[in-house]
């Protein structure tokens, strides 16, 4: 595949001009080649997929985490994209991506991204909402090797210090709300635990190795928040009295002791390391955890 997009090179120049800010699209579409062949898949709740194999999340603001939790690249409000700290292009609302060399490239009238004389690309469905979302991540496709599948965590990783036991619980997330809620525990044997409408378990882990590479990759993308700081701003945040009040935790084992921290529509303190985390849980464990279908 990557030979197909040889001939297509991008600069790195990064020109500083300014569009109108805006939240990336992020729903069901997927990008092919020619029409036909699928390379890229994006999902409502921003599961992204590079030919059949999922490689992270895409948010709503603009970050693109891959499988350990590492923000791989990002795209803010003005159109730039950043990957290390360092800004590479310009990508407009309508997909229009400026990489300094006086063209803009993106998409024809007929939804066509053109790489060469015989290539191009196509979003289906068609929308130009997605132009944008899908221009971003074809410029990390066809530029970036660092968007490629994870890495295995290791088992005996003393940096996150993996000597959790069978028995204790290293993962959880919660949340509640008028309307019903949910709670899954994972604990270091592989076994999850299911309560709530919203959620169920998927299959019972058979590789207690597998599922414990999954706990790691969870641990290490939690290991540097400081939980006990969150609680105690989370403590000394202005409290307010709501009708239909929600609130979500999530909890992560940490060198022998179990933390938590969560969000609540009563209080205006709400940390984004603690919300993506929450959210990253359902992307490691979706083999063992699925929603369901509510009528």
């Amino acid at each position: 595949m990557k030979n197909i997009f040889g001939a297509f090179t991008i600069s790195v120049i990064f020109l500083s001009v300014f569009v109108s800010a805006q939240s990336l699209n992020i729903d069901n579409f997927s990008i092919k080649l020619n029409g036909e062949t699928e390379v890229i898949s994006v999902k409502k709740d921003g599961k992204l997929t590079l030919n059949g194999k999922q490689i992270g999340i895409l948010q709503t603001d603009g970050k693109l985490i891959d499988l350990q939790g590492k923000t791989v690249a990002e795209i803010d409000k003005t159109g730039k994209v950043t990957v290390s700290d360092k800004p590479l292009v310009l990508i407009d609302k309508n997909g229009g991506l400026d990489n300094g060399s006086g063209k803009i490239l993106g998409w024809s009238k007929n939804g066509k991204f053109d790489l060469s004389e015989s290539k191009f690309l196509t979003i289906s469905p068609n929308k130009k909402k997605y132009y944008q979302t899908a221009s971003f991540l074809i410029f990390l496709y066809l530029s970036l090797d660092k968007v490629n599948g994870p890495t295995t965590v290791s088992l005996t990783d003393e940096k996150l210090g993996v000597n959790y036991k069978d028995s204790d619980l290293v993962a959880t997330v919660s949340a509640s709300a008028m309307r019903g809620g949910y709670s899954i525990e994972v604990f270091g044997d592989g076994r999850i635990t299911v309560t709530g409408e919203s959620f169920e378990a998927k299959k019972a882990p058979s590789n207690k190795k597998q599922i414990q590479s999954k706990i790691n990759q969870f641990l290490q993308r939690a290991n540097g928040i400081d939980f006990l700081l969150i609680q105690k701003k989370s403590l000394e945040s202005d409290f307010r009295v709501v009708l239909d009040g929600s609130s979500s935790s999530t909890g992560v084992w940490q060198n022998g002791i179990f933390r938590r921290a969560g969000c609540s529509s009563s209080s205006d303190y709400c940390p984004q390391e603690i919300k993506e985390l929450h959210d990253y849980f359902f992307v490691v464990f979706a083999d063992y955890v699925k929603q369901r279908k509510l009528n």
